[in-house]
C-alpha cells in the first residue's frame, strides 16, 4: 500500500525519474520502467533486474524525487505517524477507562458481598462474630484500598499501564479469593 503511494507520487515526475534511473542503471530498458497501472509488476521486474530487495526499490525510487518532493514525502510520513500515534493513545486511553469502570463494578460488588455478609453473621456467637467483624474489617479495607489506588491512577504510558494491570489484577483477584474463603467458612 504504501508502495503504491511513493510510485503515486512518482507519476508526476515519471519521465525524469526514468531518466534518472537509466543513468544510474545502465541495463535498464524502457519497458522496464513502464508505470501505468502494473506498479507491483514493475518493482518485481526492477528488483529481478537489479538484484535489489523491495526495500532497496523504494530507496532508489524515491532516491530521484526531488528535494521539495522529498521533504512533502516526509511531511506526510510525519503526519501519517502523528495519526498513528494518536490512534494508539486513544487505544490506551480507551483500555484505561474501560478497565477503571471494571474495577468499579468490583468495588461495589464487593461492597455489596460485605454488607450481605454482615446480615449474615448478625445472629453469630459473640465470639463468632467479633471474629467475622474483623476479618470483615480487614477486607473493607482491602476493598477501600484497590478502589484507591485505581482512582489514583495516572497514566504514564503503554508499558507502566500493562504492568500496573498486571498487579492490580492479581491484587483483585486475591482479594476476590478472601472474600469467597470467609463466605466459604461462614458456611460451614
Amino acid at each position: 500500500m504504501e508502495t503504491k503511494k511513493k510510485i503515486t507520487e512518482l507519476k508526476g515526475n515519471w519521465n525524469e525519474t526514468k531518466g534518472k534511473l537509466k543513468q544510474k542503471f545502465a541495463l535498464l530498458a524502457d519497458n522496464d520502467l513502464l508505470l501505468v497501472s502494473k506498479q507491483d509488476e514493475m518493482l518485481d521486474k526492477l528488483q529481478v533486474k537489479l538484484g535489489k530487495t523491495k526495500e532497496e526499490i523504494r530507496a532508489i525510487l524515491t532516491s530521484c524525487n526531488t528535494p521539495a518532493e522529498k521533504v512533502e514525502n516526509e511531511q506526510n510520513n510525519v503526519t501519517a505517524a502523528k495519526e498513528g500515534l494518536d490512534k494508539a493513545s486513544k487505544g490506551y486511553q480507551a483500555d484505561i477507562e474501560s478497565y477503571r469502570k471494571e474495577t468499579a463494578a468490583k468495588v461495589v460488588a464487593n461492597d455489596q458481598s460485605i454488607a450481605e455478609f454482615k446480615a449474615r453473621i448478625e445472629h453469630e456467637k459473640k465470639d463468632a462474630k467479633a471474629d467475622y467483624n474483623k476479618k470483615i474489617a480487614e477486607l473493607e479495607q482491602k476493598n477501600s484500598g484497590v478502589k484507591k489506588k485505581m482512582d489514583d491512577y495516572k497514566a504514564e504510558g503503554k508499558e507502566k499501564w500493562e504492568l500496573f494491570k498486571e498487579e492490580f489484577s492479581r491484587d483483585t483477584d486475591e482479594l476476590g479469593n478472601a472474600f469467597k474463603n470467609l463466605a466459604a467458612k461462614n458456611a460451614k
